[in-house]
């Protein structure tokens, strides 16, 4: 997000950060997912 937030992209709106902010949410979702995934698998 961090990244998303420091390249200046030509797009006037602020709405570009809720975009990165999204991503950043669904790759903890994802993360989580997996991470669930992987416990089951070892017990």
């Amino acid at each position: 997000m961090t990244i998303g937030s420091a390249v200046q992209l030509p797009i006037p709106s602020g709405a570009i950060t809720n975009a990165f902010e999204l991503f950043l949410l669904v790759t903890i979702m994802m993360t989580k997912a997996f991470q669930d995934r992987e416990a089951v698998g070892t017990r």
